[in-house]
């Protein structure tokens, strides 16, 4: 199904054209970063219906701090989350986020759209904000995430961290990441246990009650 394919390199750039202002203006300076990301799920398979945590790590190696803001700010620094191509406004995804159970962060989605055609699809896209990242140091966050009961098959998600511009990354190679979402195999039910019926059981208690009365009377003539 269309709705259930990850985020195309086209949908993600739209997201980075809709980004509000603040998170990628201003004059070019002179602070250098290096910023990490790195995500873990558990369990390491889904099947529909089932629920998972999502552990997403920024770490930063300096030498500035990392994120455009006051410190406090939790709009500080930006990362763009799995993006999923929807046929309407009113599909969603293969899993929804959990908004309850976020920690760390500040969580949030934009549906993108009508794409150009032929298609004029729309994009869902989860955004995470989190606050300044000094030298040195790390921010996680950690969210449930729950899967819609329509079966899905392995689907590869993608995480960006975006560089706002009066900041320069020193290694851009480690602000992408890829993971990919495994569909655990069918389960397989266990095989139904024979069950007698009221009238079969009913049947076999009188065969043994008259099996038991016969072998009486046999033993009692052999007397």
């Amino acid at each position: 199904m269309s709705w259930m394919r990850h985020a195309t390199a086209e949908i993600l750039a739209a997201c980075l054209v809709l980004l509000p202002a603040t998170a990628l203006s201003g004059e070019t300076g002179s602070s250098q970063i290096d910023v990490s990301i790195s995500v873990s799920v558990t369990p390491s398979s889904f099947q529909p219906g089932e629920r998972g945590t999502v552990t997403l790590t920024l770490e930063n190696a300096g030498p500035d701090a990392a994120g455009v803001a006051q410190a406090g700010d939790p709009l500080a620094n930006f990362v763009i989350g799995p993006g999923f191509r929807l046929p309407t406004t009113w599909d969603w995804g293969p899993f929804d986020i959990l908004w309850s159970t976020v920690s760390g962060c500040v969580a949030t989605y934009d549906v993108i759209g009508p794409g150009p055609p032929p298609d004029f699809f729309f994009a869902l896209v989860f955004q995470f904000y989190f606050e300044v990242i000094p030298p040195g140091e790390s921010r996680v966050c950690t969210f449930d995430i729950q899967f819609l009961p329509e079966p899905f098959e392995t689907f590869e998600t993608r995480w960006t961290y975006v560089v706002r511009g009066t900041q320069q990354d020193t290694n851009p190679a480690n602000n992408e990441i890829f993971y990919t979402i495994v569909a655990g195999s069918p389960s397989v039910p266990p095989e139904p246990v024979p069950v007698l019926s009221l009238w079969t059981l009913m049947g076999l208690v009188l065969g043994m009650f008259a099996l038991a009365c016969a072998y009486r009377r046999r033993h009692a003539t052999e007397r």
